[in-house]
């Protein structure tokens, strides 16, 4: 009975101090555990080498902050921190750090350089403005006005706070937990460590309004940190509208973090995990970069219910595998430059689209392995995901359509119009070379693959082995080709996250990257000893520089090096109209069937001044349904070109995982050894971001001169000049472009608006992250009804002739045109053929007409100068006869 006394007194002194002490702001400077439910007016602060654990309920006035000073420590062990008036969120906790300083050193007294707080065992942090900031905040900034602050202002020099977060919840906040810029460090050799701070097990709510006028803005909200781990998180809306509040789970500048489960057991192997969660939300994770080697890790989460599943803009080698993503408008979308990404074994079901990609540029990018059932689009590209001048470009492999209305969609972004890569799958004898997707068959209106942009070819499995929808079925803009030498089976799409696809260690990588680049070199070889005799810029030279005079040499030049003339050849052989008439270029197209599958070569042949009659038209537009052997050299040059880089992108995820200085080095070494415009900008930002600006602009100002840059490209290459300089002045001044004070938003706002891509889009993503802009992606409205991409427009309207023959020269010297007319007659039913008499009578050549009409290029190098009598005959009659005279 005397304890309990002795207790009650302790309790009863220890509530009066606490009282008192409640009139200013809490100082702990001792080790304090609070059971008991407190109210503060005017804040805590948690001093150097202090500890307070809280377990009990702490509400907060308006003004009032919980400090956790550089040294302290705040342990929340099952309590409770929330707002005292329930008319206003209380400011937060405020955890101050050194960011000059390691997160693993400690002061001479003991106590670790940065702040500290952890919560546990259901510890409830609700109703702030900011939950949690590993910083501290201007001593000017008025949190009750934070949406009126175009950045919530971080006193420069305490951003690397630690925050630790187990089996816990944030509820209501406006912005849970907010981690702004700090990269951690080896206390001795400086080498660059992931951020310590960590969320696991714990819940992110939004359950009820939180006041009027105050729009929540995200769960987690990261800038400028590297190596936040997070396993087992479930964030989750259950009372805002996510379409008109588009509240974020996580939200991302310029940082890297990962998505994980959560082991419950005890011991490994692990039986039983908790899944991370992202449900109704306007973007479950938003990811944005700018001029950044950072990226994320998603892997084994659970997406439902959200307009975004997860958007990226501006992000190189990212992973997004085995996640489930149901029922909202947009599972994944893919914005901007990107190079280097993994989406792979993915379940995308009941989207408006299942995956978005716009713009993602000239890398060897692969969609791989994932399931789609149940979409109004599964896969749709907009814009350039491809090169212009290479088979570089995105790739749709071994994914599996369900139901969907459409699986593969590809259209334009306004002028952008490549598409994606030219060749998905390959002719090779392998069981992965084909592409290997499995289509819905929905219905018989293109529905497998439309494609309103440049021509692709598709290569599937001819030996299917019973899966009869690797062929797809419904296409237009599309030149489909059966691989009868490659069986379908386990190997044709091997799992990249495990053997026999993945899983492998360096050495295996670099054999494997070496292997696959031979095989691509000895292809190569081959094309380059064919494709234009050889000699591109020679027989550039003779075409465009010829005569008319010249136009039976260069059009037997040009018919001798078919199938295998290059486009640069073949455009300027369309020019020269006054040399390669009619039926000559009829003829060099349509042995050349790739022509009619280019939109550029195309384009050049409807500016001829003589516009082609319809039938030729048609002859060269059947190039379109032919692979000709030129074609699948070079499908085959592209799979190895892909399995190179496939692998390429296994082993710079092996070194981003490494994090360290020498890692990186190794990284760039293999960026610039590639032949890649983007890579090489990838390498000088990775330098920029480890604050080797003379490096980074070493890199970008050899870019001019090792690669070809138009006058758009060179303009876009300035601007990221300008955004690097800036970003480095900024730095100098011992600011961040990430965390921009007035003076910079006015900067990146102009930027934004009068800059060029990419620049533009890293100043939009920097203001978008603050919230400064409103940024809603545009979303592409297809027109199914527009006609495909076929150029067949110019047409002329020439009737049926009023002769039967009519030659072109005559006189004639080297060749002449024989142009007839039978369209009056039937060649199913009787033979129509051609001769050549000479003035006294007899028949040098006789020639079988299979078309009713035609222009036939004549040699006459055989014919010495004289008189000559051209016949046509039908049903051995003569229908008419022409004179030619040849000099």
């Amino acid at each position: 009975m005397k304890t309990i006394k002795y207790i009650l007194t302790i309790n009863f002194i220890l509530c009066i101090a606490f009282t008192i002490m409640a009139q200013g702001i809490v100082i702990i400077t001792g080790n304090e555990t609070w059971t008991s439910n407190q109210d503060i007016d005017y804040g805590i602060q948690i001093e150097p080498g202090a500890v307070l654990t809280i377990e009990s309920t702490v509400r907060f006035a308006p003004d009032a902050k919980l400090i956790v000073k550089r040294g302290g420590k705040l342990t929340v062990d099952g309590g409770v921190l929330t707002n005292l008036n329930s008319n206003s969120l209380w400011p937060g906790i405020e955890v101050w750090g050194r960011s000059d300083k390691s997160q693993y050193s400690s002061h001479p007294s003991g106590y670790l350089y940065q702040g500290k707080a952890s919560f546990t065992n259901g510890a409830l942090v609700m109703n702030a403005f900011i939950g949690v900031l590993a910083g501290k905040t201007d001593d000017e900034f008025d949190y009750k006005n934070i949406d009126g602050f175009p950045i919530i202002p971080i006193e420069p020099g305490y951003t690397g706070g630690i925050i630790m977060a187990h089996s816990s919840e944030f509820r209501n906040n406006k912005i849970g937990v907010y981690l702004p810029e700090y990269e951690n460090f080896h206390p001795v050799n400086d080498e660059p460590r992931d951020n310590l701070s960590y969320f696991k097990n714990c819940n992110f709510y939004f359950t009820s309004t939180i006041i009027p006028d105050i729009d929540p803005e995200a769960f987690i909200k990261l800038v400028g940190v590297s190596g936040i781990l997070t396993e087992g998180n479930h964030f989750i809306n259950t009372y805002l509208d996510r379409q008109i509040t588009p509240v974020s789970g996580i939200i991302s500048l310029n940082s890297s973090f990962k998505v994980l489960d959560y082991c419950l057991d005890l011991y490994q192997p692990c039986q039983n995990v908790r899944i991370s969660k992202f449900e109704d939300l306007g973007y479950g994770i938003m990811v944005l970069g700018t001029e950044t080697n950072k990226s994320f890790l998603v892997d084994s989460a659970y997406f439902n219910g959200n307009v975004y599943g997860i958007y990226s803009s501006g992000i190189n080698d990212f992973i997004v595998i085995r996640n489930q993503f149901l029922a909202g408008f947009v599972g994944i979308r893919i914005d901007d430059d990107a190079a280097g990404f993994r989406i792979e074994e993915n379940v995308f079901d009941q989207f408006w689209a299942g995956i978005i990609f716009l713009d993602t540029g000239e890398a060897r990018n692969t969609l791989y392995k994932n399931w789609f059932e149940d979409n109004y689009i599964s896969v749709l590209s907009q814009g350039n995901n491809r090169d212009a001048n290479s088979s570089n470009g995105l790739t749709i492999r071994c994914n599996e359509f369900d139901y969907n209305q459409r699986d593969i969609l590809v259209l334009a972004n306004g002028a952008n119009n490549l598409g994606i890569a030219p060749y998905q799958g390959s002719p090779a004898p392998l069981p992965d070379a084909p592409a290997g997707n499995i289509f819905s068959w929905y219905s018989p209106k293109d529905s497998d693959i439309r494609n309103l942009c440049e021509h692709i070819y598709y290569y599937y499995h001819g030996i299917k082995n019973g899966e009869d929808r690797l062929e797809p079925k419904y296409i237009s803009g599309v030149t489909k080709e059966e691989n009868k030498d490659a069986a379908w089976g386990d190997d044709s799409c091997p799992s990249n996250i495990n053997p026999p696809g993945g899983g492998f260690n360096e050495g295996q990588l670099r054999f494997l990257i070496a292997d696959a680049k031979q095989q691509a070199e000895a292809v190569n070889t081959v094309i380059n000893a064919l494709k234009d005799a050889g000699d591109t810029e020679a027989l550039y030279w003779n075409v465009s520089t010829s005569a008319p005079w010249q136009s039976l040499e260069v059009y037997n030049e040009l018919m001798s090096s078919s199938p295998y003339i290059s486009n640069k050849v073949l455009a300027s052989a369309i020019e020269k109209e006054n040399v390669l008439i009619d039926a000559m270029i009829r003829n060099i197209l349509v042995a050349n069937p790739h022509s009619a599958k280019s939109n550029e070569l195309l384009d050049l042949l409807e500016q001829r001044f003589q516009a082609l009659p319809d039938y030729m038209w048609d002859e060269i537009l059947e190039g379109r349904d032919i692979v000709s052997v030129f074609e699948n050299l070079q499908a085959t040059f592209s799979y190895y070109r892909n399995k190179e880089a496939e692998y390429q992108k296994q082993l710079i995820h092996l070194y981003l995982n490494y994090n360290t200085a020498s890692s990186k080095d190794t990284i760039i070494n293999i960026l610039l050894a590639d032949n890649s415009l983007h890579q090489w900008y990838q390498a000088a930002f990775i330098r920029q971001e480890q604050g080797n600006n003379v490096a980074a602009l070493d890199i970008l100002n050899s870019i001019p001169t090792t690669f070809s840059l138009d006058s758009e490209k060179l303009i876009a290459h300035n601007d990221i000049i300008t955004f690097v300089s800036k970003t480095e002045a900024l730095r100098q001044q011992g600011k961040s472009i990430y965390l921009p004070d007035s003076t910079t938003v006015a900067w990146l706002l102009d930027m934004m608006d009068n800059g060029s891509k990419p620049a533009s889009n890293y100043a939009r993503n920097i203001l978008v992250a603050h919230s400064i802009v409103e940024y809603e992606p545009e979303i592409p409205l297809p027109d199914f009804n527009k006609s495909d991409l076929v150029k067949h427009r110019k047409r002329s309207n020439v009737t049926q002739q009023d002769e039967v023959i009519i030659l072109h020269p005559n006189p004639a010297k080297d060749f002449v045109i024989i142009n007839y007319d039978l369209q009056g007659f039937n060649l199913i039913n009787a033979q129509a053929f051609l001769t050549v008499t000479g003035i006294e009578g007899k028949i040098i050549e006789t020639m079988s007409l299979q078309k009713n009409r035609d222009q036939v290029v004549f040699p006459l190098s055989d014919y010495k100068p004289g008189t000559y009598i051209i016949s046509i005959y039908y049903s051995n009659r003569i229908i008419e006869t022409k004179r030619l005279i040849v000099h």
